[in-house]
């Protein structure tokens, strides 16, 4: 039995919280700290392990209201010995003569740099179908914790253009061979469980939620291989009646969406345009070498776009960061291309927890254009190992984040929501892992290690903060870190993560205001500060 996974019931009118042995616990109570402290979330220790922390998880709002008494660092904390997403006791946070003898982590806010895009994950067709096999309340519960001040606060949802590797089953809009118009064109697979979802999530979240969208292959007819799956390079059928009825096709989804109620902010040219040149590919694609999405982009899908949905914003690459600097400077050279760009979108894989100096060469290649990771995740739960390894796995995400945002990437997008435990359901390729997981024979889900180590930057960089720069110091360390101010200035928030196996000592300084505190933070875990960004120092 893991430690950390808790299980959600529903109990009457409550969520009730549960381990994984299913015995029930009651939500967690509040404690006050102090007349200026955050509520104290905790919950009591159980037959499978102390778990402290529980949904509703403390929210952003509150921290920053601790952080503002200038004299303290307010904590958040996740940790395998068992806090989850747990305020800690605050820190005193003063001018004290620096501890040499400690690891320091220098936060400079005189300079900023990227803005924050958001967080979120992949509204799929597996996703919608797995949620449409929850009861109401469970329903509802799971868009708590992904979409509520409360959970992770979510704010970016990536959709899927027809079908991809994880839908139920193999589908597009226009069936029809040779509907150059679209005259044929429906979301209707859409309206029976992926728009559904869609509405309650904005229902929680409402305008702070924001969607992108992206295909992973044409209708099978426009295609080189006659096949949405696997592809050849290049994909698309070589005619411009083919080129304009896919851009056309892509712009109909758009206008669909929107008339439903779901306005798309972005939409990205191609998910993983490279996969046809790196193995026989049993899922849906469609291949481009750069310069084959710069001339898609340039002569057909950009200007489809600037004539009917000026205000979408479009977004290349959306591949690995082995390919990311060569593939972006290619379509940036060409003019006519490079006009529609707004941002670029790199998936985790390759090189997996390595490859960021590409982020940075981008971002300072192409300072006008947005890098954001696009899509992430794990093998299989039960392909993980112990609840100790998924513990490890999990915390790949908050050190691939770190590296991602410290290396000039504005955002992160997690791929499908939810799965079966077993990392289903999926049409093509292995299972994956998701932060939620759902029984599929009960009506209960889990919440992964994952879902934790999103939540300390979903849940606390709000949408417009800006990074500053944070550098360690003194005796050489283990620990990761990255730090951003608050949109109004008025507070300073830093996550650091541990992935040893033993605690760390740190000493956290603002070099503006010359003010400190020692932080210990644990092993195999991570912690989001908070202070108040006191001016400078006067001389």
């Amino acid at each position: 039995q893991s430690t950390w996974g808790l299980k959600f019931t529903f109990s009457t009118s409550r969520l009730a919280i549960a381990c994984r042995d299913a015995r029930l616990m009651p939500t967690a109570n509040f404690f006050a700290l102090a007349a200026f402290l955050v509520a104290l979330l905790l919950s009591v220790a159980t037959p499978c392990g102390a778990v402290v922390g529980a949904f509703p998880f403390v929210t952003y709002e509150q921290m920053r209201e601790v952080a503002l008494n200038d004299s303290v660092l307010a904590i958040v904390q996740t940790a395998a010995s068992g806090e989850l997403l747990a305020p800690m006791p605050p820190v005193a946070f003063t001018e004290p003569a620096a501890n040499t003898s400690l690891p320091r982590l220098v936060i400079d806010t005189s300079t900023l740099f990227q803005e924050i895009l958001g967080f979120g994950g992949a509204i799929t067709d597996s996703a919608a179908d797995v949620f449409s096999h929850l009861s109401a309340a469970n329903q509802d519960a799971a868009l708590a914790l992904y979409y509520s001040p409360q959970g992770l606060n979510y704010t970016l949802a990536r959709l899927t253009i027809g079908s991809c590797d994880f839908s139920v089953g193999s589908y597009s809009y226009d069936e029809t061979p040779g509907d150059l118009n679209m005259t044929h064109f429906s979301i209707a697979h859409d309206e029976a469980q992926i728009i559904p979802l869609i509405r309650r999530a904005q229902a929680v979240a409402g305008e702070a939620l924001r969607f992108f969208a992206c295909p992973w292959s044409p209708p099978a007819w426009m295609k080189a291989n006659n096949d949405m799956r696997n592809s050849k390079m290049p994909g698309l059928v070589q005619s411009p009646e083919i080129f304009r009825a896919y851009a056309l096709y892509l712009s109909r989804y758009v206008s669909a969406y929107e008339a439903a109620g779901i306005p798309i902010f972005a939409l990205s040219v191609q998910n993983e345009p490279h996969v046809a040149r790196q193995f026989l590919v049993t899922y849906e694609c469609c291949g481009y070498e750069a310069s084959d999405e710069a001339a898609f982009l340039g002569e057909y899908l950009g200007p489809q776009f600037a004539s009917d949905h000026p205000d979408v914003r479009i977004i290349i690459h959306d591949d690995q960061k082995t390919e990311l600097v060569a593939f972006v400077a290619t379509l940036m050279a060409d003019p006519v291309a490079a006009q529609f760009v707004w941002g670029v979108g790199v998936h985790w894989y390759e090189p997996f927890l390595g490859g960021y100096d590409a982020i940075a060469q981008v971002t300072q290649t192409f300072p006008q254009l947005t890098v954001f990771i696009t899509e992430g995740t794990l093998e299989a739960r039960f392909k993980q190992g112990d609840a100790a390894k998924q513990w490890v796995q999990g915390m790949y995400y908050s050190r691939d984040i770190v590296a991602d945002l410290a290396n000039g990437a504005a955002g992160f997008v997690d791929w499908n929501i939810m799965l079966y435990d077993e990392g289903g359901p999926q049409h093509a390729l292995g299972p994956c892992d998701a932060p939620i997981l759902v029984d599929p024979i009960g009506d209960s889900f889990s919440l992964q290690p994952g879902f934790y180590n999103i939540g300390h930057f979903s849940k606390f960089l709000p949408v417009g903060s800006r990074r500053a720069n944070s550098i360690f110091s003194g005796p050489a360390t283990a620990l990761l870190a990255v730090s951003f101010v608050s949109v109004d200035g008025a507070v300073v928030v830093t996550v650091v993560v541990n992935p040893t196996s033993d605690d760390i000592a740190l000493q956290l300084e603002d070099s503006r205001s010359g003010r400190a505190g020692v932080i210990t933070v644990p092993a195999l875990g991570l912690q989001t500060v908070f202070f108040s960004a006191a001016p400078a120092q006067s001389h």
